[in-house]
């Protein structure tokens, strides 16, 4: 694998309908086609050899976004930078959090509509993100959430770890 700088692992939901499957897989193929993207195992995408320097960088990338527009129907969507031991997964799904203390009001809110904005591809998700970074910082200023509890919450809903 050490001659490509950027992959794609892309796998399919258990429970689609063939209908679905095949839709899926028919639009994975005319990317495929368009970007000289090749399948080299059943969930891995690079670019199609010879490459050179870091040409591959564009077809991958624009390969992975193309799928990212059609997020629901993966169960797993991530990026690799080879290069840079890099990887990108995509969130396909945002869950509330459970946890074990109260939250204010307005914290519960912003969370809510951020993670309702995020599910649904919604243009104003990036807006709620900022609501709930603020909202977090005013109640661990405001000692109603603790510092571990703060840092608990912007670890899950602004800053994930990925991969």
């Amino acid at each position: 694998m050490d001659k490509y700088n950027f992959k794609v692992v892309a796998e399919l939901r258990s429970d689609l309908t063939e209908n679905q499957r095949l839709a899926v897989s028919s639009k994975i193929g005319e990317l495929q086609q368009r970007l000289k993207i090749v399948n080299i195992d059943n969930e891995t995408y690079c670019k199609e050899p010879p490459i050179k320097d870091y040409d591959d960088f564009g077809a991958v990338n624009f390969f992975f976004s193309a799928l990212k527009d059609m997020k629901e129907y993966f169960k797993k969507l991530e990026y690799y930078d080879l290069r840079e031991d890099d990887k990108h997964i995509e969130m396909l799904e945002l869950k509330i959090l459970k946890i074990d203390f109260e939250l204010p009001d307005f914290l519960e809110n912003d969370i809510k509509e951020y993670v309702k904005a995020f599910n649904s591809d919604s243009l104003s998700w990036d807006c709620w993100w900022g609501e709930v970074y603020g909202s977090i910082n005013m109640a661990q200023s405001g000692n109603i959430i603790t510092d571990e509890q703060a840092d608990m919450l912007r670890n899950h809903y602004l800053f994930k770890k990925r991969g």
